[in-house]
């Protein structure tokens, strides 16, 4: 299994990335050990909330609100250096992913 971790950064778009945690967590990952760091830069849209409520397994990085893109793909990569994974993947948090992404990303 190859480790594959996720960062989405993400600003008062729950909405949005609940779609796309949803829909990650249930497609065929296809031999990855996948984690999932959301950096929630300073959301006031109740973000937080519903990560601790429904995606428990998914790591959070915090932000004041000011990191912007650049800023929170820089803090999700400094978390992810006390993890132990083999690939990163960036991705928005308002997109949808092909149902074969992952099948597709390992080819």
């Amino acid at each position: 299994m190859k480790n594959l971790a996720i960062i989405i950064p993400t600003f008062n778009r729950k909405s949005y990335l609940v779609k796309l945690l949803n829909q990650v967590s249930n497609m065929p990952n296809n031999n990855f050990n996948i984690t999932i760091v959301v950096v929630v830069d300073g959301s006031t849209d109740g973000t937080l909330e519903i990560l601790f409520k429904d995606f428990p397994h998914v790591h959070i990085v915090n932000g004041e609100g000011d990191w912007w893109y650049t800023e929170s793909i820089n803090q999700g990569l400094a978390y992810l250096k006390r993890l132990k994974t083999e690939y990163v993947l960036t991705l928005n948090d308002d997109i949808l992913l092909e149902n074969n992404f992952f099948i597709a990303l390992n080819n």
